[in-house]
């Protein structure tokens, strides 16, 4: 009886651990425009089901939000290169943009605390 009862809670167990959130970098896109300009478009996607902050997270402040940071030798136009977004459905993606006017290597980064690191060095 114990036996069956270790099981079945492993198995549960092991099953909810497969469902966490995980942040992945994902359809990066660059566009070389006039004068220099280049557009960056990413998806940032949560791989898991569970959403990457839950609602009492978030009232509880707690649980930090997710970081962005475009680090770039030249000058962002648009977009923010040091954001803060929302938690981000099981499954689900947000779509960042930005319009920088800059040359060489570019590096994306998105963090939390609870969800750890990703980044992306761009070549422009």
């Amino acid at each position: 009886m114990v036996s069956l009862l270790v099981k079945e809670h492993t198995k549960f167990i092991t099953t909810l651990a497969a469902m966490a959130p995980e942040l992945d970098l994902v359809n990066l896109k660059t566009e070389k425009l006039e004068g220099g300009l280049t557009r960056i478009t990413v998806d940032i996607v949560n791989k898991g089901a569970i959403p990457t902050q839950t609602k009492v997270g978030e009232k509880s402040n707690w649980l930090k939000n997710i970081q962005v940071n475009l680090e770039s030798n030249g000058q962002v136009l648009s977009g923010k290169p040091n954001q803060t977004i929302d938690a981000i459905s099981g499954y689900g993606s947000q779509t960042l943009t930005w319009l920088i006017k800059a040359t060489g290597k570019v590096t994306l980064t998105v963090q939390s605390p609870q969800l750890g690191t990703k980044s992306l060095a761009i070549n422009l």
